[in-house]
């Protein structure tokens, strides 16, 4: 087996320990456990998306200055 199998197995045996003990913890199912853990993650990739969307503007914004002082001279 390659590298990238034995440590995707890895991930995925402490992503089932994680859940199993969230699901001890919180007395959730396994499921509403996993789905926790995907809503979470969801929440994460929303706020970089956004984060890359305001910085996309940033640079829309830079380089129409760049071309309006271009042009200009």
């Amino acid at each position: 087996m390659s590298n990238a199998v034995y440590v995707s197995e890895a991930y995925l045996d402490i992503k089932i320990q994680a859940l199993e003990n969230m699901k001890e913890v919180s007395g959730l199912s396994l499921h509403d456990a996993e789905n926790l853990c995907i809503y979470r993650q969801l929440q994460k990739e929303r706020v970089n998306f956004k984060e890359a969307l305001i910085q996309i503007e940033k640079l829309k914004k830079e380089l129409v200055t760049l071309e309006l002082k271009e042009n200009n001279q």
